[in-house]
């Protein structure tokens, strides 16, 4: 598929598409190591992933760039250069302030230890200013048929267009491979203390 085609299938989003991009996030993600790790046998709780996407989603629609298929079947976040600390003003706005009520204590507390830990691998990654790839989904029956690839495509002209690098992380040892095909490398490769959860950080130096 070429890059023009790429660009006409993909549109940027806003907090208007909240409901929708959410449920498409929270099917994508419903086997994810990372989420199964915070939220664990209360993953399926009604609502749990849902409020999680629905939060995640409005932080990064508010300070970053999402995007989606003109199909509606997966959605890409990413923040810019100025943008990639969270801190408590967008924790506010997006909602995610409420997390230990809606999370629960002990998912609250495991996920309080994966930031603290991939913070600081990201941290220690990156030297200068660069975009930060949060969430590439795409729904299950759509997937391996390019969707991602879309997505991609179009974050990283944008990331290409402003001469910036480019940092993500996974925790599916499935996704690296992925990445590097868009000139990503691993520069962290380590297991997160207390759960077995492990992380791949990975940066895409500017082109």
């Amino acid at each position: 598929m070429s890059t023009e085609s790429n660009k006409a299938a993909v549109r940027r989003l806003t907090t208007k598409d909240t409901d929708w991009a959410s449920k498409i996030l929270e099917q994508a993600f419903y086997t994810d190591p990372m989420l199964n790790f915070i939220y664990g046998d209360k993953i399926n709780e009604p609502g749990k992933l849902n409020w999680f996407f629905r939060v995640t989603f409005r932080l990064a629609a508010l300070y970053g760039e999402c995007f989606s298929t003109a199909e509606k079947d997966g959605v890409l976040m990413m923040l810019p250069p100025d943008q990639t600390k969270i801190t408590i003003g967008k924790m506010y706005k997006s909602g995610l302030l409420a997390a230990p009520f809606k999370m629960g204590w002990a998912s609250f507390s495991r996920s309080l230890t994966f930031m603290d830990f991939v913070e600081k691998e990201h941290k220690a990654a990156t030297s200068s200013d660069h975009y930060y790839i949060m969430t590439v989904g795409v729904l299950p029956e759509r997937q391996g048929i390019g969707i991602g690839k879309k997505l991609m495509t179009k974050a990283l002209e944008i990331v290409d267009a402003h001469n910036m690098p480019c940092y993500l992380e996974t925790q599916s040892k499935n996704n690296v491979p992925i990445y590097q095909r868009f000139g990503f490398e691993v520069v962290s490769d380590k297991e997160i203390p207390k759960g077995g959860l492990h992380n791949w950080g990975m940066l895409r130096q500017k082109r």
